[in-house]
């Protein structure tokens, strides 16, 4: 069949048309053929692209997270010694105006407390 073919177009065509035919022929099944090797190694590529873009974000989400972490833990712990700070001043607050009231409280008990100056007894009730 192929023989009656090839032998019905050389006589209508003639032999440099159809190796001419034939070749433009094998050229735009190799462009096809390349086209298509052109198209699937895009998509390839294309693919390669996102999961590396998916797998550089989710890294540096776990990074951000952690570094959060992290930053919650330190204000936490320091949110911690601060409330130990002010717990602490807050008492040796409250002792210094005890310490205070009591000492006020024998300084109006000495004689002459209408007086300007130091006495001895005054001088005594400061503190060494």
């Amino acid at each position: 069949m192929f023989a009656a073919i090839g032998a019905w177009s050389m006589q209508r065509i003639g032999k440099a048309s159809l190796i001419l035919l034939a070749v433009v022929a094998l050229l735009a099944v190799a462009s096809l053929c390349i086209w298509r090797t052109a198209v699937t190694v895009d998509g390839w590529i294309t693919s390669a692209a996102v999961s590396a873009r998916a797998e550089r974000d989710a890294h540096w989400r776990a990074e951000f997270e952690k570094s959060n972490r992290l930053i919650a833990e330190a204000q936490a712990q320091r949110a911690t010694a601060v409330a130990a700070l002010e717990a602490g001043a807050g008492a040796e607050i409250a002792m210094l105006r005890e310490q205070l009231i009591t000492l006020e409280g024998q300084n109006a008990t000495l004689p002459g407390a209408d007086r300007c100056g130091l006495s001895r007894d005054r001088v005594r009730l400061l503190p060494p």
